[in-house]
Parts: structure tokens; sequence; C-alpha cells
């Protein structure tokens, strides 16, 4: 945002996480600020190496690529057109097998 841009939320609201911290006015509530901040004090991660996830995404995407590999339809794209015809035809009719193909990380965009 552009320097000296304030924005003003007329209307409190919550984050959209849940558990959201209420803000309103574009101020953020304090009180509720410190009682989520009690409940994260002894949060941590459970140490996973690098190695481990490409295991495990490279096991998901040749098990997926095996059960795929013979498809009835390909649909390619799963942007909101894409999805919404996988969805109907598999509604319509659930004996196809129908693959889906997506070049990016974020389907559905």
């Amino acid at each position: 945002m552009a320097p000296g841009v304030t924005v003003d939320i007329v209307e409190p609201t919550t984050l959209p996480h849940k558990g959201g911290i209420p803000v309103g006015n574009g101020k953020v509530n304090t009180q509720h600020v410190e009682a989520a901040e009690g409940k994260w004090k002894d949060f941590s991660f459970h140490a996973i190496r690098e190695s481990q996830v490409a295991r495990a995404m490279a096991r998901r995407y040749f098990n997926d690529l095996d059960t795929y590999a013979e498809s009835d339809i390909v649909i390619v794209g799963a942007g909101s057109c894409g999805l919404s015809t996988a969805y109907t035809l598999a509604k319509a009719r659930p004996d196809l097998k129908i693959a889906i193909i997506e070049a990016s990380v974020s389907p559905g965009t």
C-alpha cells in the first residue's frame, strides 16, 4: 500500500482463519492478541527432512499416475471450467475414470 494511505474497516470483522482476531476501524483488539499469544507460546513444528517430503510427493504422484494412466476422459486445466466439468461428468457418469491435468500448483484459479 502507498505511504499515507489508510484503510478504514467500518464493520467489525474476523480474520478468515479459524479463531481469528476481531478487528474494527483498522485497529487490532490487543486483548484478543494477548489471548492468542498464550496459545502459541509453546507451539513448534516437528522436524522433517526435505527428502521425506520429496519421497511422499513422488509416491503420491506415481500412485495417481498408475491409477489414472488409463482414463476415459482427460480434462486439461483445473480452473473453474475444468473442475466444474469434471464434477458434472462424475455425478452423471460415476463409472468413468476422469483425469484432470493442471500445470499450476493452484487448481481452481
